[in-house]
């Protein structure tokens, strides 16, 4: 703009310019708008069915049943998973560490959405939490 001025005298030049920064400045901050929303709301991943989800890590052998799932984004970007995972009473350590492995899999192999950080937590079947009542009251 100081090439304008300099050269017609128009001082007004000055504004317009600034104003047709801001009007290309719009989109953009609409886009980061929208992806703070999707972060604050824990919007579940574009690509991502819960219940698709839960089908798949329901096959997985000695898995009973999966529930609380919950997927979202951090102000990252990065994509997370949580999930309670019943399984099979009796199971070893090793057994738990092979289940993790395979859930872990099956959420890479089976879906277009990466999500690099997954956290189950293993319940044994009939297992129920004496404070989950308190917590929830």
């Amino acid at each position: 703009s100081a090439i304008v001025l300099i050269s017609t005298g128009w001082t007004g030049f000055d504004a317009v310019a600034g104003g047709v920064i801001a009007l290309m400045m719009i989109p953009r901050a609409l886009v980061l708008l929208r992806n703070a929303v999707r972060v604050l709301l824990e919007e579940t991943p574009k690509g991502l069915d819960l219940d698709e989800v839960r089908a798949h890590l329901e096959r997985v052998p000695h898995v009973v049943a999966a529930h609380d799932l919950h997927a979202s984004t951090v102000a990252t970007g990065m994509p997370i998973f949580m999930a309670h995972v019943v399984v099979e009473r009796g199971l070893s350590m090793d057994d738990a560490a092979e289940i993790l492995s395979q859930l872990q899999d099956c959420l890479r192999e089976h879906f277009t959405v990466s999500v690099p950080h997954t956290t189950f937590q293993l319940e044994p079947e009939g297992y129920s939490s004496a404070s989950k009542a308190e917590m929830h009251s």
